[in-house]
């Protein structure tokens, strides 16, 4: 009886025995899983409206790129982790097993690019592929490998295809008979003057005034064709030069028969900038109300005084 009672205690200790074992290794196992596993972290950017680089870590990586989400999935598996980027634009996925990993974010792809640059632990270079649904796929493929992924998105231009028309209005000292009017009178913008911009032609514009730092600007026009600015201040009392640029190049200006009007032929491609030259007269004097003015060469400039 004894012996049958020791046979059995040794037979409860054996399979204790066993049961440790088995758990320790199963646990070394998942200590060894969690160690050769990898971890992928995402740096969300937002770049400049239509940027084409090439410089993207200079121009972009210091605007984080917050509330976008980002989904990883395990390619023949499903998703393993989905978050939505803080303040610092960053986000953190780890514990990953070894595959192929598809990253994707929420930003419509109608209404932006993205460029992605992604690295190891060491700084080389990790290889990885375009989607067509606004992602990216990569090999998570050696023990401990910890990815970067630089993610910059790069709004597009949401107005399309217009022109546009900014004016910078400036006032000269009363009597200016100078030639440098850059030197002479730049710094002294003019604020509330309204201007209008209208279709040659056309019976109907639209008018804005200048705000407290001399600009106003017309956007969004969509058809190419001559177009009227016209500064609604007394033309007997001033007389201006207009200077217009666009890429850096003088922009022709073609002269109306109106007092303190100006012609421009845009296409959508356009984007002008004029700046606009007001010289106040004496006005204890008597002089006609009749422009005369001369006519633009190419040289990107009008000019209206009395006579």
């Amino acid at each position: 009886m004894r012996a049958t009672l020791l046979g059995v205690r040794w037979m409860v200790l054996a399979w204790i025995v066993v049961l440790i074992a088995a758990v320790s290794l199963l646990g070394g196992a998942a200590r060894t899983m969690a160690a050769n596993g990898g971890s992928i972290e995402i740096h969300g950017r937002y770049c400049p409206i239509d940027f084409e680089g090439p410089d993207y870590y200079g121009a972009c990586h210091d605007v984080p790129l917050t509330d976008v989400t980002y989904t990883v999935t395990l390619l023949g598996s499903g998703v393993v982790g989905e978050a939505t980027t803080d303040d610092t634009g960053n986000l953190f996925f780890d514990g990953l097993a070894f595959g192929s990993y598809a990253i994707e974010e929420s930003v419509p792809g109608d209404f932006a690019q993205y460029r992605v640059y992604c690295s190891d632990q060491s700084g080389a270079e990790v290889p990885f592929a375009y989607t067509n649904t606004g992602g990216v796929q990569l090999d998570l493929a050696v023990a401990g490998e910890a990815i970067v992924c630089d993610w910059y998105i790069v709004p597009d231009d949401a107005r399309g295809d217009a022109a546009s028309v900014t004016i910078y209005n400036v006032v000269c000292p009363a009597g200016y008979t100078g030639e440098d009017f850059f030197g002479d009178c730049y710094d002294t913008p003019l604020p509330d003057v309204s201007f209008s911009l209208m279709a040659a032609g056309g019976t109907t514009g639209v008018s804005a005034v200048t705000g407290s730092d001399g600009f106003v600007a017309f956007d969004g026009i969509a058809t190419n064709g001559r177009y009227l600015i016209t500064e609604d201040i007394p033309g007997e009392f001033n007389h201006s030069m207009v200077l217009c640029s666009a890429a850096g190049q003088p922009f022709p200006v073609g002269q109306t028969p109106g007092a303190n009007s100006i012609a421009l032929d845009l296409t959508v491609a356009d984007d002008v900038r004029c700046d606009w030259y007001n010289v106040p007269e004496d006005l204890r004097g008597d002089a006609a109300d009749i422009f005369t003015g001369r006519r633009n060469a190419g040289g990107g400039f009008a000019e209206y005084r009395r006579a």
